[in-house]
């Protein structure tokens, strides 16, 4: 048997190590990334977890977990953001990888978090770690033509057009106020890791008498040689109200003489064939964020219906929340206790999709997450209804 060692990575060594497993994993072969760049970018997440394994003296896995704020049904929770698993690809298939994922949910459980999510290489890997599919981002394609009826509005506005460096502190400041607002957001409070991650991005602002109400991040793609049909690539759209909304979709259609198509990340319950008559907009789905429930115990004060119902919970990679629980309403905020007494059955990706709202509870059965009684399928759904959570963050 192999010797197998399991600890915390910091500073350099984190960097290096993380460093040549990542460049394998992530990137085309040979030339490598550049390494100060890189570096550059991955030492802004300085308050990551990053655990790794080795085999003798040689590092054959790492993760990194950064903790996030996450609004579930109206609350904010401490959210576990996995990201960057690499496995030296001659141990890959032999359980290394689930081994060091596991030990780190057990970190962000001690941490005090509640949930967690990541962006996954293979969605069926992470749903036998407790993991369930959010409803996917959509890419909206469309000629920015047909965006010329919109240059008529008067929505009564004014952009103002910065880079993102300049405009870091509206940008936060607007983001946070959205994710007071919206079902499953997740944002990263970090100066640095805005900035960097997005330092490439124009920032278009919708301000309405002193106040933000809109942002757009956007760049303009292309080269010289494709003689000025460049694509309006927009990675977040976000609003207030639907003035502001018109205001950047114009700021949008005043660039059709420099961009002849824009593309365009939408939440999942966005419409932009509605925004206007004769669109014909293309619809991609894109890069679907996952879930868990991390701690049960910790899920306390979600928003809910009313209604009560009890299930014995199977999570067998995160143990501390095997057992029977009671959900109950109180005054419209969630409570749960265990409950020795519980007898229908769910798997954490069955409790976990039924408080996200991301799947009919009625499919769980076929899914094999478990089944709930008629009794207690009608107060689970009172108390979760359907909803799309939007993870928004990249990480």
């Amino acid at each position: 048997m192999p010797d197998l060692q399991l600890r915390q990575l910091y500073g350099e060594e984190f960097i290096d190590i993380f460093y040549d497993l990542a460049s394998y994993s992530f990137h085309p072969s040979l030339p490598l990334t550049n390494k100060e760049e890189w570096k550059k970018w991955v030492s802004t997440r300085l308050d990551s977890t990053c655990l790794a394994l080795f085999e003798g003296s040689r590092p054959v896995v790492c993760i990194q977990s950064t903790p996030m704020a996450q609004n579930v049904r109206g609350e904010i929770f401490l959210m576990s953001a996995f990201w960057g698993l690499t496995a030296a690809p001659d141990i890959r298939r032999k359980g290394y990888a689930r081994r060091v994922f596991t030990a780190l949910l057990e970190a962000g459980q001690k941490d005090g978090h509640a949930f967690s999510s990541l962006y996954p290489f293979r969605e069926s890997f992470y749903e036998r770690l407790g993991y369930c599919t959010f409803p996917s981002p959509k890419l909206a394609r469309l000629s920015t033509d047909c965006l010329a009826p919109i240059l008529k509005y008067q929505p009564g506005g004014e952009i103002q057009l910065v880079q993102i460096d300049q405009g870091l502190e509206d940008y936060r400041g607007f983001m946070k106020r959205r994710l007071g607002r919206i079902h499953g957001m997740a944002f990263y409070d970090k100066h640095e890791a805005i900035s960097e991650n997005l330092r490439n991005q124009w920032l278009a602002e919708a301000w309405f008498n002193g106040r933000l109400q809109g942002i757009m991040l956007y760049e303009i793609q292309g080269t010289d040689d494709d003689q000025g049909k460049f694509q309006f690539s927009v990675s977040r759209l976000d609003y207030e109200t639907s003035e502001a909304k018109y205001q950047l979709l114009q700021w949008i259609a005043l660039h059709i003489d420099q961009a002849d198509r824009a593309l365009i990340l939408l939440p999942p319950d966005e419409r932009p064939e509605t925004w206007l008559s004769d669109t014909k907009v293309k619809i991609e789905l894109y890069n679907p964020p996952m879930g868990r429930i991390l701690d049960i115990s910790r899920i306390n004060g979600l928003n809910v219906g009313s209604g009560r119902f009890s299930a014995v919970i199977n999570d067998p990679t995160c143990p501390w929340n095997e057992g029977g629980w009671r959900f109950d309403s109180i005054d419209g905020k969630l409570r749960v206790e265990r409950d020795v007494n519980a007898s229908d059955n769910l798997s954490i990706q069955g409790l976990t999709a039924l408080v996200l709202g991301s799947h009919d509870p009625r499919d769980f059965a076929c899914r094999g997450w478990g089944e709930l009684s008629p009794a207690s399928m009608e107060q689970a759904t009172r108390m979760f209804p359907p909803s799309a959570p939007f993870l928004d963050e990249m990480f």
